[in-house]
């Protein structure tokens, strides 16, 4: 079986001791966060692999792998996990309007959304690099901006193709 594992790399702290964003790379829970969950910021989950479903306002979603799921800010929301024995592994990006991209943002995040795509695992799966020592804080702050960017972009095409 896998070795649990739970990771955070926090970029841009703000006066008032909160991030613009966060990266979570996970496998299995974490006993620490509870599984009801309203959140005041951004969540966007990438689950990679394993047997879960999402419970939200906006009903309840089957995760398969390779999907994401955009969660905007005090939207309820948990995570069932099917079978215990079995982890489950994803990233959560949890970030704030941040001024640089908040027209990346905009009122596509303010709904529920799901999307799986090639280009966005490519974008997902890059962000366990960023748990390498090879980056300084500096360049692990641009990459994980440059990706959530990446991210964005990615949604708001799969947005307009579906109008």
């Amino acid at each position: 079986m896998e070795e649990r594992f739970y990771k955070k790399i926090h970029i841009d702290r703000r006066a008032n001791g909160l991030y613009d964003l966060t990266f979570l790379y996970a496998n299995g829970a974490d006993p620490a966060v509870p599984r009801d969950e309203i959140h005041n910021h951004y969540e966007i989950i990438f689950f990679i692999s394993g047997e879960a479903e999402l419970v939200s306002e906006f009903g309840q979603q089957k995760l398969k792998p390779n999907t994401a799921i955009v969660l905007p800010p005090n939207t309820y929301h948990k995570l069932i996990i099917c079978e215990e024995k079995m982890l489950y592994k994803r990233i959560v990006l949890a970030f704030h309007d941040i001024s640089e991209i908040s027209e990346l943002i905009g009122d596509k995040m303010k709904k529920f959304l799901l999307l799986q795509s090639d280009e966005l695992t490519h974008l997902f799966m890059q962000i366990p690099n960023l748990y390498c020592s090879k980056y300084s804080y500096i360049e692990i702050n641009a990459l994980g901006k440059a990706l959530l960017s990446q991210i964005l972009v990615c949604f708001n095409m799969a947005d307009r193709r579906s109008n």
